[in-house]
């Protein structure tokens, strides 16, 4: 894969995980599957979100 694709998808699932923990959503198997499938290429993102309407913060690194 090309340097800048996978940084741009490394960047993407990263982000994608982020809004689910700030906005509390699910994710179902097939999604969590494809973000692990991604998160193999990029070393382990951290990723920290702070909850809306709180101070609550939620960090998860990314890796298979």
């Amino acid at each position: 894969m090309a340097r800048d694709v996978a940084g741009a998808l490394c960047w993407y699932s990263a982000e994608r995980a982020a809004t689910k923990l700030r906005w509390g959503l699910a994710v179902d198997e097939a999604e969590r599957d494809g973000l692990q499938e991604i998160a193999a290429g990029c070393g382990g993102t951290d990723v920290v979100a702070t909850a809306l309407g709180t101070s609550e913060v939620a960090a998860r690194r990314l890796q298979p």
